[in-house]
């Protein structure tokens, strides 16, 4: 950034510029700053008075047309001499702002237009009436525009919009809409981008023209396709930017992608034209950063994209996708980037057209499209629907290239594997130096050589093109830096003089001493004298710095200059030793200006920074006031010099005890003492280069990279400290590297130069860089300018020729092209760098580029450090392999003769001696292949692993293919039989291979043997050996295991007691930055900056950024093995996982795909099935390995439930397979009620259809669906094809290709390829739906893979059906990570409820709640089956496994919420020393929350009017004498309404002891509601004038309360048996109260309602019954004259009479504020009593049942006073009348009064006290034994009888229920009922 100080007017320095508006001219210009790589010019002025908007526009438009710069911007400071109005302002000149907006931002100008504002409380409100808020909120534009905004108003205001879009507005959207497409169709279905004779004669005119306009360029120019004469070129793009300051993401170049496929010619293209009808597109073309949705038709034109940044989403990825629409027709979506922008275009196509026009796109370098803009809903962002389409010549860009007759080397370049930090592949920076003829490259990533195996596959070993010098920018760390620098042999009790300056910044070459403090210290430690003065430092002193040391400017003004008070600071000083803390710093400002002056500086200095490391090592921080405290010491003032200084004195003499204590003697032996042991935490790190120059130095490079990662990681850097580096250095060179390294720093730093010289002895070269990756330099002051970098560099090249060490200049290279910086600068920002947009120049650069960067130094020392050294280093080094290209398998003697006689001792066992045929020949077929392949070591290995876990109890799963090979399972590597279906006798050894018809051997009939007549085993899945080592036998096996994974560990460690100790390692893996990270530091990115951003960019950015390593880790159960005799070293280096330095595992440092071709690679992985396998067999003793494979009631539950006893509606599925692995998925379950299996086949058909991709959906699924197969006919294994193509007779080679190309989901990636294929199958008759289906598929899975998954499976289903409780416990121990005991243990009911709410909450389910779903449906299924829970139990439940007990499954510790395994696990090992004596369980907790209610009518929202009031009488008004109807407005609209919120608060805790016997809940709680929607202004007079908003968020209530619960549960013996009891009993208290209520300002007192109860009644005060006249002639009364009898109300306001204003609010409302309950039961020998008591207090009934506001009720049940009202009893006998005149109640009236007469008015007299207890329910039951039931087949009897209801004790008259306390609390009095029944199970 260039930046320009001014004060001149706007006229001043715009001259040329002619503005009429005085303002402007007026403005004063402070500053001006031009970013040259945003291409943006931004001029700051100040101005006191605003500015016209549209003066601004045109100053801005005129700026950019004047300095030719894409973006101009003014920054407007107001110092406003009047105070203006505003908003007023921005209301009259919204369409102004609008206007300017659109320049700035083009995109939103359709949305905007017309719209209309208003401003409320500094809010924006824009009314669009577009469907654009959503689009405009997304892309973050109301903050942009509000920018915009206060830029030119400078006022800050928010912008929100609504949407006033008209039924005829969206009608008119739709119909073009639709109009357009159809338009589109109707292009695509005349010619669909054909050129064929059919055309008309224009078209094929234009396409002539257009091949004579392009004569010479274009690949048309003679009539036919000719592909070659296109240039491949690099995907780049020069900058482009805009008038709507585009992102510098948009600047991004186009990723390297894959060259597109060559097209095939064909007649029909030797057209341009792709598709559409016309070549003429002669209208404008229109950058696509200015497409807005009201562009309507538009060209643009630019390239089409192929972006993946995941195979698996397509959503993230760009390239051309179809989707087929319900017309049968395909929609075609493509990208195209032209630049500035990235859009998404749309095309329709016919099926007949579609490859041919995929194909023409694929192959299109650029393209020119025309085609109409609009807003996408589905995608929500702009697009394009495209009419025409036309190829254009590939566009000609700016290419560097190397021409330099001998190339330079780079020798410090950082490629992927830079951890977050380096930005291009290895591959890629390869093919670029190749490209420009360079010979050498070398690789030095920081810390890492995780980029070799990616050089090493693309180059091979010895390629004659180039050779890549390997090595790494390590973190080197001298092993000690002294203390003291320059001893001399003095006596440790010497004189000191302890020194501090206090400078104007950090760099001593361009800042300057402020003050110097010094005091002299003597033999003794006592301060003898002191010097300290200011010094003018000539230059104003930064504020920061004022800050920090509080040294003013006006405090040095009229101190001495530097040339004055130095020679005086020399002289107090003399020779004796100078200390300082962070004595580099001040020794460097001193030595600087002493040599500037002619003066000379040589004395002993002590550093008391780095002596404290070395004394206090366990400090973590070592700032001087921080060490101070730690030593007590007492700092007064920090950051002044002697203060400062003082402080230093008193630490140092702390020191020099301690070192006296030690035993020195003298300065020397401050640092033999000091630090005897090297703490490298504590050690400064600098950057260096290390290059292997032969395979000694390979394998020593290896050894340091595992020696730093393993034993010296610090903040994920390894350091690599020098003295090991030295031990390791034979064949190894060591380079200076950057400024961050040893030799740049002391220079930078001031150093000596004889220190300096002794730092550049220990590298063999030293480097230079150019000035622009150090500009940071400058920009931070430690530099004064570019040409202080050159003399750094001067001063390295003057070293290397005094110590003749080679100098080379290097780039160091972080990206390949300058444009892709911007990768790297988004990476940065993601990681929080500040300085991420000031990107360094750090790409890979020419010899020319290089040359012209050193011209300063001379032609011929240019050529020297850029060409002739660098080539020189390389020629150091020897062309090596980073790879070892040799196949090194571990070998265990006699493994071929062990293999071969296990197999055969197992097949003789089992199908006796001699062999069957069939049996023999498969066997010598596959050991003579694994025999002669060297494989046997595979199998041995294996076997061991699995019978260790056999016989450890734990069984084993295969995985992949190893179940094809008969071998495996005969040595137990598998348990799956490979060869055909057949019969086997287990006594006999008789065997049975006919071809029964069946194509598994479990599906096989019962059948005895006919020879001894024992029931014969049946086994075989029929697969080919040659699906796992190919038809030659060769191919490498990858044998795949499946231990459990409580067992994975010992597996793992049993590897180094088979082939010993440091042979194994754990499988590495590098983390890469995915595509979905990158498109969050994208956007990131852009939204940090305001920027505007459409997905399709964001997509195309991120690309940039994919690949870049974030980590590493392990493979979950990968294990390298190296043979015994071999290092590790020799094939990759070592570390910990992700650079855990506190891990105990170890990894390869390569990724382990890189090594896994030349050392033997395990797959031990771990697997829940053979751990649940293992845990069944714990639990029932019933060996799994035994379970019938044919059972039918288990094969049932893969089509219906009824084995399971319960139907479809209980457990909400038609098939039992839940929980079972494999078919337990909702996908899985789905494709078997299609399919309704019914074999062991066929389940091994859905398991790898279900693994498959694009195997079942849209493939299998539709073929059976549509009656064209049968599950038994489709494709579901990848061994399929190839068992089926050879029996249809294609040549068994051939169809194993076939396979394998289909399998691996070649067909759609390489269709050339598949051309080929699908011939040899038509050639042979190959159905096409077969073929067809091939084609679909992406990923298929092994037959065997799912076979031997299908076994495990099965056997879980049998226990299932068979055992259900061991199932059940122990799916929910192995399983059920989601369990959850509060849910989950309390009965299906509440499991029901807990399904409904997910479900309900649909995509909105949090993904705890979609985990626990997939549980609640097991629990579900469980309870219908009549299984239960049991309590969890302190004492009888495990930690971490459910239990099987006779009356159901008892949950473990853990399953309780918040209660880790860990603390479970500690309970139970606690609980073996005897029973707790304390709290069993305690749990604490707390919440907030903050809760927002949305639900308001619309029209809250809008302003209504009414013609007529309720009684449809007209509103009239009178004008001009006539009587007019009138409108009025009923509500005024609020624009500013938003949702209520409701705070909430709760804290509580729960506990029990001594096992129950005493428990206790306890909760708190606060409720704050707010911002409630209360209708207004109803109560206020005229008198106060104008209209109230009818509603605003005002009302404000709130609500606390407690709830308690205690509990008590016990077990007594009772007559022999056990009797069990419970009683809990809860309490609730709960009050609430109104803080805000919108009472009138006339309102009286009495009747306000804030701060009162929210449900207090308002009423009339009673004071009894008038009993005489004379009474009644006293008193006040409402209405006409009372009688005797009536009640007398209290005249509140004693204004002599009774009315509305003598109501107030009193008492309480009419639902409890406390409620309570007490629940009981027991149990004893079959007998069970419940009972539950609720009560309530703390409320008042009204008997009357009128409504709070002393309205009547409209039922005459409670119409006491009503004609035609019933009025209860207890009224008639107890009213007043003569013969009762002391009646409790009024007289009885009988006219229809109001109120039902006076006396029903609302009053304190009809209000009671509501308390009550009543008996809510009681059940009293018998259970019969099970040994009664058992023998009639009944399994449960239980009879009972219940009621509820029955009785109730409170105050009120008979018929009021205080349950029901409204106004219909007599109307449905709760009833008693008495019932009995039975409960029966079969």
């Amino acid at each position: 950034m260039d930046e320009v100080k001014t004060s001149k007017t706007v006229k001043e320095v715009f001259k040329d510029y002619n503005s009429n508006s005085f303002v402007l001219n007026a403005a004063r210009v402070i500053g001006i700053d031009l970013y040259k790589k945003k291409n943006l010019l931004e001029v700051f002025i100040a101005s006191n008075k605003l500015i016209d908007i549209n003066d601004v526009l045109e100053l801005e438009k005129y700026m950019e047309r004047r300095f030719q710069i894409q973006t101009a911007k003014l920054t407007i400071k107001y110092e406003l001499e009047e105070e203006v109005d505003v908003s007023e302002k921005i209301a009259k000149e919204w369409q102004s702002i609008v206007k300017y907006i659109s320049y700035k931002h083009p995109i939103a100008r359709a949305f905007l237009n017309n719209s209309e504002i208003q401003i409320v409380n500094n809010n924006i409100q824009v009314t669009l009436f577009l469907n654009g808020k959503e689009f405009l909120e997304s892309n973050k534009f109301n903050e942009v525009f509000a920018g915009l905004i206060y830029n030119i108003y400078g006022k800050k205001y928010t912008m929100t919009y609504e949407e006033k879009v008209s039924e005829n507005t969206v009608t008119q959207y739709k119909e073009r809409l639709e109009r357009l497409e159809k338009e589109a169709i109707l292009e695509m279905t005349k010619d669909n981008g054909t050129a064929s004779a059919e055309h008309s004669e224009k078209p094929q005119q234009e396409t002539k023209q257009y091949a004579n306009k392009t004569a010479g360029q274009s690949k048309y120019s003679k009539g036919q396709y000719n592909k070659s004469q296109y240039n491949k070129g690099k995907y780049g793009e020069k900058k482009q930017y805009n008038k709507s300051a585009p992102s510098p993401a948009q600047e991004a170049p186009m990723p390297p992608m894959p060259d597109a496929p060559e097209a095939v010619v064909t007649p029909e293209e030797d057209t341009p034209l792709i598709y559409g009808r016309s070549l003429n597109l002669s209208d404008p073309i229109i950058k696509i950063q200015d497409i807005g949705v009201d562009s309507g038709n538009v060209i643009l034109e630019g390239q089409i994209l192929s972006v993946e940044l995941d195979a698996k989403d397509e959503d993230i990825n760009l390239g051309i996708k179809v989707r087929e629409l319900k017309s049968g027709k395909s929609l075609v979506i493509f990208s195209v980037y032209d630049g500035t922008n990235t859009i998404d275009c749309k095309v329709f196509s016919a099926p007949e057209k579609l490859d041919k026009l995929k194909k023409r796109l694929k192959s299109a370098a650029r393209v020119r499209i025309a085609g109409t803009a609009q807003f996408d809903p589905y995608a929500k962002q702009l697009g394009v629907l495209v009419n025409t389409i036309v190829e254009m010549p590939e566009e000609k860009k700016a290419v560097r290239t190397d021409n330099a007759k001998i190339k330079r080397v780079e020798l410090h370049m950082h490629t992927q594997m830079s951890t977050m930090d380096g930005i291009t592949p290895a591959k890629n920076l390869i093919k670029r130096a190749m490209k420009w003829g360079m010979k050498s490259i070398a690789i030095t990533d920081h810390g890492s050589v995780q980029a070799f195996p990616d050089a090493h596959k693309m180059l091979g070993v010895n390629n004659p093109d180039m050779k890549v010098l390997y090595g790494v920018e390590a973190y080197l760390v001298p092993d000690k830096v002294p203390s003291v620098s320059n001893p001399k042999d003095q006596d440790l009790h010497t004189t000191y003089c302890v020194l501090d300056l206090e400078t104007t910044g950090l760099s001593f070459r361009t800042e300057k001493i402020t003050e110097i403090g010094i005091m002299k210290m003597n033999e003794k430690g006592e301060v003898i004298d002191e010097f300290e003065c200011f010094v003018n430092p000539e230059k104003p002193i930064p504020q920061r710095v004022v800050e920090v040391t509080n040294i003013t400017d006006d405090m040095v003004k009229d101190a001495e200059t530097i040339d004055k008070v130095m020679p005086k600071v020399l002289e107090f000083v003399g020779d004796s030793v100078i200390v300082a803390h962070n004595a580099d710093f001040d020794v460097g400002f001193l030595k600087y200006n002493a040599k500037q002056l002619g003066l000379s500086l040589d004395n002993t200095y002590l550093d008391t920074l780095r002596l404290a490391k070395d004394l206090f090592p366990d400090f973590k921080k070592y700032k001087l006031g921080i060490i101070a405290d730690k030593l007590g010491i007492e700092v007064l003032v920090a950051h002044r010099a002697l203060d400062d200084v003082d402080t230093t004195v008193k630490v140092f003499r702390v020191m020099l005890n301690m070192l006296e204590e030690k035993g020195a003697k003298t300065i020397e032996d401050i640092d033999k003492l000091a630090g005897e042991n090297v703490n490298y935490k504590k050690l400064k790190s600098f950057h260096a280069i290390i290059l292997a120059t032969n395979y000694v130095g390979l394998r020593n490079l290896y050894k340091l990279i595992s020696i730093s990662h393993l034993d010296y990681i610090y903040k994920g850097r390894p350091m690599l400290l020098k003295s090991i580096y030295k031990q390791y250095s034979e064949g190894l060179i060591l380079g200076s590297a950057c400024e961050a390294g040893e030799l740049y720093q002391a220079i930078e730093n001031g150093k000596d130069d004889e220190e300096i010289e002794a730092i550049a002895r220990d590298y063999d070269y030293l480097e230079i860089q150019p000035t622009g990756n150090n500009m940071f330099l400058v920009r931070n002051g430690v530099v004064p300018d570019v040409e202080g970098l050159r003399d750094i560099n001067r001063k390295i090249v003057a070293l290397g020729e005094k110590l003749d060490k080679l100098v080379v200049a290097t780039c160091d290279v972080h990206f390949m092209d300058p444009e892709d910086e911007i990768y790297r600068r988004i990476l940065e920002a993601g990681q929080g760098y500040a300085d991420c947009d000031l990107q360094a120049p750090l790409y890979l650069r020419t010899t020319e580029e290089m040359l012209e960067e050193f011209s300063y130094l001379g032609e011929k020392k240019a050529y020297e450090v850029v060409v002739t050294n660098t080539n020189k280093i390389a020629d150091m080094c020897e062309q090596i392999s980073p790879i070892s290209p040799e196949k090194c398998p571990p070998y265990i003697n006699d493994c071929e003769k062990t293999i071969k006689d296990i197999a055969y001792n197992k097949a003789h066992e089992l199908y006796g001696d001699p062999l069957p045929q069939i049996v023999e020949e498969r066997l010598d077929k596959e050991l003579t292949s694994i025999i002669k392949n060297g494989f046997s070591v595979m199998y041995i290995i294996a076997q061991k692993l699995v019978w260790k876990s056999n016989a450890d109890g734990y069984i084993v799963g295969s995985r992949g293919s190893v179940g094809s090979s008969f071998v495996a399972n005969m040595t137990g590597i598998t348990e799956v039989n490979s060869l055909p279906p057949h019969y086997r006798c287990p006594n006999c050894k008789y065997s049975d291979f006919t071809d029964y018809g069946v194509k598994n051997g479990f599906d096989l009939p019962d059948k005895m043997c006919p020879k001894c007549g024992h029931r014969l085993a049946k086994d075989g899945l029929d697969i080919p050996f040659e699906t796992f080592l190919g038809f030659n036998g060769d191919k490498e096996p990858d044998i795949d295991l499946n231990f459990s994974g409580e067992y994975q560990a010992k597996a793992h460690r049993y590897t180094e007691v088979i082939f010993g100790k440091g042979t194994t390692f754990k499988a590495g893996t590098v983390g890469t930055v995915a595509g979905k990270t990158a498109m969050g530091y994208v956007r990131k990115y852009n939204e940090e900056r305001g920027i505007p951003i459409n997905n399709s960019e964001v997509i195309r950015v991120a690309y940039g950024c994919t690949g870049i390593k974030r980590t590493t880790g392990q493979h979950p159960g990968g294990i390298i093995v190296v043979p015994k005799g071999r290092e590790i070293y020799e094939f990759t280096p070592v570390q910990h996982p992700a650079d855990d330095p506190t891990s105990d595992i170890i990894t390869t440092h390569f990724d382990y795909h890189s090594i896994d071709q030349n050392l033997l690679k395990l797959d031990i992985l771990g697997h829940d099935d053979p751990t649940m396998i293992r845990m069944l067999f714990d639990i029932t003793g019933q060996d799994p390995t035994k379970v019938p494979l044919d059972d039918k009631e288990t094969m049932s539950i893969f089509s219906s439930t009824k084995a399971l006893g319960v139907t479809p509606e209980q457990i909400h599925s038609e098939v039992g397979s839940f929980g079972v692995p494999e078919f337990g998925t909702k996908f899985v379950r789905g494709m078997l009620v299609d399919t309704r299996p019914k074999t062991f086949d066929e389940l091994i058909r859905i398991s790898g259809l279900s693994h498959g991709t694009d195997v079942w959906l849209n493939n299998a699924q539709s073929l059976i669906e549509e009656g064209t197969i049968k599950l038994e006919d489709a494709i579901c294994c990848r061994d399929d094809i190839m068992i089926y193509l050879i029996k249809e007779g294609l040549p068994p080679q051939k169809a194993f290709k076939i396979m394998e190309f289909v399998r691996k989901g070649k067909p759609s990636k390489d269709p050339e390829g598949w051309k080929g294929h699908e011939a040899t199958m038509r050639e042979y008759n190959i159905p096409e739906w077969y073929i067809g289906s091939c084609k679909k598929i992406k990923y298929m899975f092994p037959k065997a893979h799912a076979a031997a998954y299908v076994t495990n499976a099965f056997r879980i289903a049998w226990f299932k059906v068979h055992i259900p409780k061991a199932y059940y416990a122990a799916y929910f121990s192995i399983r059920a990570d989601a369990f959850d005991s509060e849910i989950m243990c309390h009965g299906a009911e509440r499991v029901k409820n807990k399904m409904k709410e997910i479900e309900l909450a649909g995509k909105a389910a949090t993904k705890k709640d979609q985990d626990t779903y997939g549980v609640l449906e097991i629990v579900l299924e469980m309870y219908e089956r009549g299984l239960d829970f049991l309590p969890i139990d302190l004492y009888e439940s495990d930690a971490v496994k459910f239990k099987v007990e006779v009356d159901g499954i008892r949950p473990p510790l853990n399953s309780i919420p918040g209660l880790g395994t860990v603390a479970a696990q500690g309970i139970q090992e606690a609980r073996q020393e005897g029973e707790f004596m304390s709290i069993d369980d305690m749990k604490i907790r707390a919440s907030i929350g903050l809760l927002g209610n949305d639900d308001v009518s619309p029209y809250a929202f809008l302003s209504t009017y009414n013609l007529m009031d309720g009684n449809k009488n007209a509103y009239q008004t009178i004008l001009n004498g006539k009587v007019m109807q009138a409108l009025r407005a009923s509500v005024i609209a609020n624009p500013t309404l938003t949702w209520e919120n409701t705070l909430t608060y709760n804290a509580g805790f729960d506990f029990t002891m001594w096992n129950g016997l005493l428990g206790m809940e306890f909760d708190a709680f606060y409720n704050y509601t707010y911002d409630i929607l209360t209708a207004m202004g109803g109560d206020y007079p005229p008198s106060m004038g104008g209209y109230y908003y009818t509603y605003a968020n005002y009302n404000k209530v709130d609500s606390k309360g407690v709830e308690i619960t205690v509990s008590h549960r016990n077990k007594l013996n009772l007559a022999g048996k056990p009797f069990s009891y419970g009683a809990s009993f809860n309490l609730t208290f709960t009050r609430n109260r109104y803080l805000r209520y919108p009472d009138s300002p006339n309102t009286v007192e009495w009747r306000k309602r804030t701060g009162r109860s929210v449900d207090a009644s308002v009423v009339w005060v009673a004071e009894g019954l008038f009993r005489s006249e004379e009474e009644i002639d006293n008193s006040a009364w409402y209405g006409t004259r009372p009688n005797v009898g009536d009640i007398k109300y209290k005249d509140l306001n004693g204004d002599g009479k009774i009315d509305e204003d003598d109501r107030t609010r009193v008492g309480r409302g009419n639902r409890p504020e406390l409620t309570y309950g007490l629940n009981l039961n027991c149990a004893w020998n079959g007998f069970d009593l419940s009972a539950q008591f609720t009560g309530g207090a703390l409320f008042d009934v009204s008997l009357t049942g009128t409504y709070y506001n002393g309205y009547d009720d409209n039922t005459v049940w409670t119409q006491a006073f009503k004609e035609g009202a019933n009025s209860p009893l207890y009224l008639v006998q107890n009213a007043y009348t003569t013969e009762n005149p002391n009646g409790t109640f009024p007289r009885l009236t009988l006219g229809n009064q109001g109120h039902g007469g006076d006396n029903g008015l609302a009053s304190t007299f009809w209000l009671r006290n509501g308390r009550y207890l009543r008996l809510k329910s009681a059940q009293l039951g018998y259970t019969f034994p099970k040994k009664w039931m058992s023998p009639v087949g009944i399994q449960n009897l239980r009879i009972y009888v219940e009621g509820s209801n029955l009785f109730t004790i409170s105050g009120l008259p008979d018929g009021i229920d205080p349950e029901s306390p409204g106004v219909n609390n007599g109307y449905y009095p709760q009833q008693r009922t008495i019932m009995g029944g039975i409960t029966l199970t079969f």
